[in-house]
């Protein structure tokens, strides 16, 4: 008794949880753009690079605990769906700039492996 959850004592979810509202902030207003899969392909890697980076940037703070240790309506479900649903539109558009633009010290860049088309639970066809 008197003891903080096991979740407020190893982990400062709210700062997490602010983390994940600022990357929502920034990021809903051009999900909800009326055509991204329009997006000429320079700026579709140039969202695809940074939506990225800043989700990666929270997720690998984030405990990723189970559900019932987790506060209501934990916003971190909302920014993986976002993230998702993003990287989901963006992503054929942002392979086209790659494969245009990308090399390696050998040479043109091999096209995107099924690796990248099983992020997210395999949401990219």
């Amino acid at each position: 008794a008197g003891r903080p959850p096991l979740r407020e004592s190893g982990w400062d979810l709210e700062q997490i949880a602010r983390r994940y509202r600022k990357f929502r902030d920034t990021f809903a207003p051009i999900a909800a753009a009326r055509d991204l899969r329009a997006l000429r392909p320079q700026s579709a890697f140039v969202v695809r690079t940074l939506l990225i980076h800043d989700y990666r940037k929270i997720h690998l703070r984030d405990p990723l605990l189970p559900p019932a240790l987790l506060p209501e309506s934990w916003i971190g479900v909302e920014a993986y769906a976002l993230c998702a649903g993003l990287y989901t539109a963006v992503f054929t558009a942002a392979e086209q700039h790659l494969s245009e633009y990308g090399a390696t010290l050998r040479g043109p860049l091999p096209p995107a492996g099924p690796e990248s088309q099983a992020r997210f639970g395999g949401l990219i066809r």
